[in-house]
């Protein structure tokens, strides 16, 4: 496992000058020095790396603590941001109902602006009472009127009934007075004929059959 993390950075050092390399270059500088191998130009070489090592390690301390501070800083910013996500979110919130809030005052102020104009153009109080009285005044007028005319039709209605009586009494006492002419015209004829008998005189009667006698009160 340390092997494949060793090749992958020699891989990244690019020519495989990194701190790995430099630290077993020294090591080996250490040994030849112990086995008297070694000569000053290479132990001076090995201070040189050691001195690159510190600055390196010194390096990726500042490094790593830059990185802490910026992913201290980053979380900081991230706390703020969400605050002021979340800050911003109820300051849409209080907006948003201000908004609607707004709307319904203008709807109420439009509906108010309706009403006073409508109020504006009803008549007033005293000009509908005095349209009222007019109103009633036509009224009643209108009904006197009319019972005026409705007595007017009933009595013309009734003066028609005793108009078809009178006509129909008059009928009546036509038909009388013919059916009495009448009468009286039969009457005077019978009287003109039993004066006609009377006045003639009486003529012999042939003798009858002794089978069928007559009295004289036939005869006659």
């Amino acid at each position: 496992m340390r092997e494949d993390v060793v090749h992958r950075k020699l891989a990244a050092d690019g020519e495989g000058i990194g701190d790995e390399k430099r630290v077993l270059a020294i090591l080996n500088t250490i040994r030849s020095i112990e086995n008297g191998k070694a000569t000053v130009q290479d132990a001076v070489k090995a201070l040189k790396s050691l001195d690159i090592l510190e600055l390196n390690a010194e390096k990726q301390r500042v490094i790593t603590e830059m990185c802490s501070e910026q992913v201290h800083e980053y979380d900081r910013l991230a706390t703020e941001i969400v605050d002021q996500m979340s800050s911003s979110a109820a300051s849409m919130e209080a907006a948003k109902k201000e908004l609607l809030a707004a709307r319904q005052i203008r709807r109420n102020r439009q509906e108010y602006n309706l009403l006073v104009k409508m109020i504006d153009e009803l008549p007033s109080r005293s000009e509908t009472q005095r349209k009222l009285e007019d109103l009633s005044d036509d009224l009643n007028i209108q009904q006197e009127k009319q019972k005026h005319l409705e007595n007017k039709l009933a009595e013309r209605r009734n003066n028609m009934i005793a108009f078809n009586i009178i006509v129909e009494n008059l009928r009546q006492l036509i038909d009388e007075d013919e059916s009495e002419m009448s009468g009286g015209n039969g009457e005077e004829e019978d009287k003109d004929k039993r004066r006609d008998i009377e006045s003639t005189p009486a003529t012999s009667v042939p003798p009858l059959k002794s089978d069928s006698p007559l009295d004289e009160g036939e005869v006659q």
